[in-house]
């Protein structure tokens, strides 16, 4: 089997082309059940995309990481590139909450012009881009000096120089956006929780052997679990799953007053206490990873993969009689659920891709796992983009996407259908953009 394993790509392709489609519907209140989350307990496909991500990260660290070891990398070096990526993964998920850092919305009312308001977000998304790559700059500069210890005097006068114009950039950014909206941005994030998730596991699976690794994994679940059952939260008590009542949701109330996702007000799905069963799905990615470096044949490997697949999907429904399968605050049992779903989802790609060899049939989703994140980020912000741009549509103010749905989409096919290929089209569009980098050989890696 070749040390890339296309099936990996193609998995990651799959989730994001499933986080894309579900995010992006033509009418929310058109949207068939399977494409929408749970509305608390309970499991649907949808619920199942992120924490496969999050679980071919863990496979990702593996391979990447214990490739470059192989090639010399020093921990050291690997550990500056893990808080480099880290960090900028976060900053685009904070640059997406708190886009377009303007007051909009006040703007389109008061009949301000487009072409104005145009500008400004491009203003908006290059002056916060250039933040991001001054601080991208400075974790390579630092490798340099303080790892590699290639060219010390220029490397400190570049480093300088790019933090003090990126320090200035800071200093401005409430002039420049006065009306920035920092006060009540949403610090978790979709981004965010894989930021977090990523540095943590792979800083576990640096510093750790796989039986240290066993350890934090389960560590992770039976702290979140002792503190959901024990601790007493004011007003409900212990042992409480409710929106209303749950641990996590309380801690987060706490922690992030304020900067919580608007919908939910009570709990945050990328909260601070649920990132732990987060870290712990990406933790049976990385053992995972372990298993397809090992030199078992392949059919051994991908029997053992549908075996533990099966395992923990029964342990998960097991535990699910006692705490709940939920993915808002990605309880102890959705975390095992979904490891197992992962993994049975990862076994039948590695036999049909890797082994069978049907790999032009998976391409799209080829094309979409090379630039995973990147079509995220641009597909989200092109999504908001389009709201906040308004048209007059039979005398009725709408904003642009809902102008496609109601114009083109939903005379064509109906509500539903209409709703769902809205979706599709928009998942094509940007493979085609995705298609074209991927012939150029452009594979941007955040």
């Amino acid at each position: 089997m070749n040390e890339r394993l296309e099936s990996l790509d193609v998995f990651r392709g799959i989730t994001i082309a499933g986080m894309v489609l579900v995010n992006n519907p033509g009418s929310w209140d058109y949207v068939y059940p399977a494409l929408r989350h749970a509305s608390w307990h309970g499991v649907t496909p949808t619920d199942l995309i992120f924490p496969f991500f999050l679980f071919i990260v863990g496979v990702a660290i593996t391979l990447s990481f214990e490739k470059r070891l192989s090639k010399g990398d020093t921990k050291k070096s690997l550990s500056i590139h893990i808080v480099q990526r880290g960090v900028t993964i976060f900053l685009l998920g904070e640059f997406m909450s708190g886009f377009p850092f303007f007051n909009v919305h006040s703007m389109v009312s008061s009949g301000q012009s487009y072409w104005y308001i145009g500008l400004l977000l491009l203003f908006s998304f290059f002056y916060v881009l250039c933040m991001i790559v001054l601080l991208y700059r400075l974790f390579s500069l630092a490798e340099n000096y303080f790892v590699k210890k290639k060219d010390l005097n220029i490397n400190i006068k570049k480093i300088v120089v790019n933090f003090s114009v990126l320090l200035i950039l800071i200093i401005l950014f409430p002039i420049v956006f006065p009306e920035n909206g920092l006060d009540s941005i949403r610090i978790p994030g979709v981004l965010q929780r894989i930021a977090v998730v990523y540095m943590i596991s792979s800083f576990i699976f640096l510093y750790s052997n796989p039986k240290s690794i066993i350890y934090y994994l389960i560590g992770f679940l039976v702290i979140y679990s002792l503190f959901m059952f024990l601790y007493p939260v004011p007003g409900y008590g212990a042992g409480n799953f409710t929106k209303e009542g749950n641990f996590s949701g309380y801690l987060d109330n706490i922690l992030l007053s304020g900067h919580m996702w608007r919908v939910s007000k009570t709990w945050d799905p990328e909260g601070v206490f649920s990132t732990l069963p987060a870290i712990s799905t990406a933790l049976f990615g990385v053992l995972t990873g372990k298993l397809i470096k090992s030199d078992k044949s392949v059919f051994e490997k991908i029997s053992t993969i549908f075996v533990w697949g099966c395992i923990l999907c029964v342990i998960g429904v097991i535990i699910d009689m006692y705490i709940p399968i939920n993915k808002s605050i990605w309880t102890t049992s959705f975390s095992i659920y979904c490891a197992g779903m992962a993994l049975l989802f990862l076994g039948c790609s590695m036999y049909v891709i890797d082994v069978k060899g049907y790999k032009k049939l998976f391409k799209p989703f080829l094309v979409y796992g090379m630039n995973a994140i990147t079509v995220f980020f641009l597909s989200g912000m092109l999504a908001r983009v389009m709201m906040i741009y308004k048209v007059n549509y039979n005398g009725e103010i709408v904003n642009f996407q809902n102008y496609l749905y109601l114009s083109i989409f939903m005379p064509l096919f109906g509500n539903m259908v209409g709703s769902l290929a809205y979706a599709i089209s928009y998942v094509l569009f940007w493979l085609f953009i995705m298609w074209i980098l991927y012939r150029k050989r452009i594979f941007i890696k955040v």
